[in-house]
């Protein structure tokens, strides 16, 4: 098992769109969200080239549900318009006590994700939970 990056990406998703996607520990159907994760996909050649695996923590309401391991993250241009396409494997339930946003620590800002934050994703600080679990695993 690969070590966690120190960074994570915050996906803001509907939990009922990732179970349809992962069929148990395989490699999920691809997601597409209608933004240009310019700056995920970078990050996701970062990690890979560190030998890592990037955490994907996943939530549509301020209470944070599932994280999982990121296969892909690939920008596309179709109908002249900027798309992401993902995968991951290995979703789970967020470890411990209730987890919401602002546990979270916003990478450009050093500051905690706001419980009201809306847009599809965010890069923020692989959180102490998460490093704390996988550890465990080991």
């Amino acid at each position: 098992m690969k070590p966690l990056f120190e960074t994570a990406i915050y996906v803001n998703r509907a939990t009922e769109s990732l179970s349809k996607a992962i069929k148990g520990k395989e490699i999920s159907d691809p997601l597409i969200e209608f933004r240009s994760w310019t700056s995920g996909e970078k990050l996701f050649v970062k990690a890979q080239e560190s030998g890592c695996d990037l955490p994907l923590i996943f939530a549509q309401y301020p209470k944070l549900e599932y994280w999982a391991i990121a296969e892909e993250i690939v920008v596309l241009e179709e109908d002249d318009k900027s798309v992401t396409r993902y995968r991951f494997s290995n979703l789970q339930r967020i470890p411990g006590r209730t987890r919401q946003r602002n546990d979270l620590t916003v990478i450009s800002t050093g500051k905690p994700l706001p419980n009201d934050f809306i847009r599809s994703y965010s890069l923020v600080k692989t959180p102490d939970f998460l490093l704390a679990s996988r550890k465990k695993r080991h």
